[in-house]
């Protein structure tokens, strides 16, 4: 019987295919117009131009008489297919139905569908995909690459040699890979039993076999190691680098003479040992820090060689201790730099700092503001251009719209919780919140003075009313869109306090939840625990950390 074809624009189809010129060579056919036609062979295309092919009963044949340079693509919707390509590059789907695919010359790209099929890349560096059916994929010469999905059913590739790889669908890492070999042929499976894809031929499949494998998420030991020592002191630093943190984070305070030291707060009573210094008993004062009233001893009220003379105390003593109280001194940004320095020659390896400016608003208006003293002392260590390793942060949005002016490092805007202000907002009295810097809208600003975001963990995985996890938001994913890196915080291994039940009690598993929805970092006060979870998932990846991780 006849053969039905019809020519859908681009346009009604769901994803789309380039739109297409209804200007055919041999057989004009209007579009969306159903014409009988006796032989497909006589329906050729011109160059750039891609069809569907959507007759769902009757099978069909196109032959590369039928193709002339199709760039776009051609799509059978069903049907037991027939498709040979040309020798220019070619998308062909053959969806649902067992279909032979051919993509005779060219770069090709084959995905079988649904069904049995047998797809062909002849000559060229293509790209096969079986998708869901017992699929044979043979790539022929060239450079070709493979895909590996769960939905396979099992696919066979035939001829894999050298210059061709396999390549994973996006969920999963190689880690989640079982390789067994025999003498004739590889198969690979998932952990779970599912089998991928069986290589004949093959006797020796590992990681060098695949495309560029996933990059390991940057490890950022948060206030240092501060799950095993007092926050912010050197010995903290060192540690996050011995336990493997690709980057440490300074949060960073003015002294009064304007030397920049690291401290989570100005507010120093609760990290040092200043009250029970009588010395200092007169220093004690209260203050309006971003709004809050504030009672203690302030880094603004004493100079460099008075809080050298202090030590540092355990911030959260009922979960990790006393130990170490009394032992370390505050560090300046440049200790802090010149240990990264010092560690990373010893290690072989590029150690990044991720300094935060605190309360830039505030020490503006005490004239000891930030920007500048940061970036001269960046500056002054040669830390100056985008792939130096080195990262700005900031709940602030002024304070990196002006450090975006000052240096081309790479920053990251902090995110609260979602009803919270940047404090600069409160002041200006602009109207937003965290939750509509999130919008695809407000990650777009951001992408116009910024790198990436910093938001907290509970606004990607939300608490809900019950206090049960809910399923990830698409934060990741629109912050990705938008070209912005995904850095959230803080990662905690004390549970129940910091480590929601869901996880019964084991941290490696928030760690690997993360990962697995595609995070570019994490700040963790235990960077071992954050290490090995990430070793497990990315065995073969590592990071450059002169770049950090970059879209």
């Amino acid at each position: 019987m006849a053969l039905k074809l019809q020519i859908i624009h681009a346009s009604n189809l769901e994803g789309g295919v380039p739109a297409i010129d209804s200007n055919l060579k041999d057989t004009a056919l209007p579009l969306s117009e159903d014409k009988e036609i006796q032989a497909v062979r006589t329906v050729s295309v011109l160059q750039s131009e891609s069809f569907v092919l959507t007759n769902s009963d009757e099978n069909f044949t196109v032959t590369p008489g039928s193709l002339k340079g199709i760039l776009g693509g051609i799509s059978a919707l069903s049907g037991n297919d027939n498709i040979v390509g040309s020798v220019d590059s070619e998308q062909i789907n053959g969806n649902s139905g067992n279909d032979s695919l051919s993509g005779v010359g060219g770069n090709d790209t084959l995905i079988g569908g649904q069904g049995d099929d047998i797809l062909l890349g002849g000559e060229g560096n293509d790209f096969l995909s079986g998708d869901k059916g017992l699929d044979t994929l043979t790539g022929g010469v060239g450079n070709d690459t493979f895909l590996l999905r769960s939905t396979q059913g099992g696919d066979i590739i035939t001829d894999f040699g050298a210059g061709d790889s396999l390549t994973l669908e996006s969920q999963f890492q190689f880690s989640d890979l079982l390789i067994s070999s025999t003498a004739t042929n590889t198969a690979i499976s998932l952990r779970d039993g599912t089998l991928l894809a069986t290589i004949n031929g093959a006797q020796a499949i590992n990681q060098n076999n695949f495309v560029e494998l996933p990059r390991r998420p940057l490890i950022i030991g948060h206030r240092g190691a501060s799950g095993y020592r007092p926050e912010h002191t050197l010995a903290a630093y060192e540690l996050a680098i011995e336990m493997g943190a690709d980057f440490i984070e300074p949060d960073l305070v003015s002294t009064k003479d304007g030397v920049l030291v690291a401290r989570h707060e100005n507010e120093i009573s609760g990290t040092t040992d200043i009250a029970k210094r009588p010395e200092f008993a007169d220093r004690k004062r209260k203050k309006t820090i971003d709004g809050q009233e504030v009672e203690g001893w302030f880094t603004e009220d004493l100079t460099l060689a008075e809080i050298k003379s202090l030590r540092a105390r355990e911030r959260v003593p009922e979960l990790r201790g006393t130990e170490f109280d009394g032992q370390f001194q505050v560090p300046t940004l440049q200790e802090v730099i010149d240990l990264a320095k010092r560690k990373s020659a010893e290690k072989g390896r590029t150690v990044g700092i991720y300094p935060e400016t605190k309360h830039p608003t505030y020490f503006k208006s005490v004239n000891l503001p930030l920007e500048q003293p940061l970036v001269q002392v960046l500056s002054a260590n040669g830390y100056t251009k985008r792939t130096d390793p080195v990262f700005i942060q900031s709940f602030e949005v002024g304070n990196l719209q002006e450090l975006n002016r000052l240096t081309d490092l790479p920053l990251v805007q902090l995110m609260g919780d979602f009803g919270a202000k940047p404090y600069d907002f409160v002041v200006s009295g602009d109207r937003r919140t965290y939750r509509d810097l999130m919008t695809t809208q407000g990650l777009a600003e951001i992408k116009t003075y910024a790198d990436g975001i910093g938001p907290g963990k509970r606004t990607i995985v939300v608490e809900g009313a019950d206090k049960k996890l809910q399923p990830a938001n698409s934060l990741i994913t629109d912050a990705h869109q938008a070209g912005l890196l995904v850095h959230p915080y803080t990662f905690r291994n004390e549970s129940p306090t910091f480590l929601a039940s869901e996880y019964g009690g084991n941290p490696a598993l928030e760690y690997e939840q993360f990962y697995r929805l595609g995070v570019d970092g994490v700040f963790s006060d235990f960077p071992d625990t954050a290490f090995n979870a990430a070793t497990r998932l990315y065995p073969f990846s590592s990071v450059d950390s002169l770049r950090g991780v970059s879209l």
